[in-house]
């Protein structure tokens, strides 16, 4: 599964293949079909 990563706070992301483990107990693997952001999002993120 492609993901984004983030490696350390002020970094830049990057795409990375990442394993995926099943589910166990309660948990749910939720798959996203899209996500949005907003402008604020990437001002607070720099805080």
């Amino acid at each position: 599964m492609k993901a984004l990563v983030l490696d350390e706070i002020g970094s830049s992301f990057r795409l990375a293949d990442v394993d995926i483990s099943e589910p166990i107990g309660k948990e749910v693997l939720v798959e996203v079909k899209a996500s949005g952001l907003c402008h604020s999002d990437l001002t607070a993120s720099s805080l």
